[in-house]
């Protein structure tokens, strides 16, 4: 019965160490998300501040995992244009994230977590 005393003591053990990982990775994502919402609001058409005001970074369980959404109604048609937000002047704004991300987050969640 000692093999199996130590066994759960092992588990134990590494539940805790993944868990503390999980921490440390979740809190350089957020710190990333955070980078990325700058820059995403830096382009953002802004016309009264509520598409702007609505982007923001959820977490996601089980985790570590966030996501950046614009909760505004009307987010999509800015994004990709619509008979109101016509080409040349929708916005691409999560795109301009998401190509900040691509270029970014890889090496600043890989500083951020060690």
């Amino acid at each position: 019965m000692r093999v199996f005393s130590d066994v759960k003591k092992l588990n134990k053990s590494l539940a805790k160490a993944m868990d503390a990982e999980d921490k440390k990775v979740q809190a350089a994502l957020f710190q990333v998300a955070n980078k990325t919402v700058e820059e995403i609001k830096k382009v953002v058409p802004v016309d009264t501040g509520n598409l702007r005001g609505s982007i923001q970074i959820v977490e996601r369980k089980p985790g570590p995992e966030v996501q950046i959404k614009a909760g505004a109604e009307y987010a999509a048609s800015v994004e990709f244009g619509d008979q109101r937000h016509q080409e040349g002047k929708k916005g691409a704004f999560m795109q301009h994230g998401i190509t900040w991300f691509m270029a970014n987050g890889e090496k600043l969640i890989g500083k951020l977590s060690k």
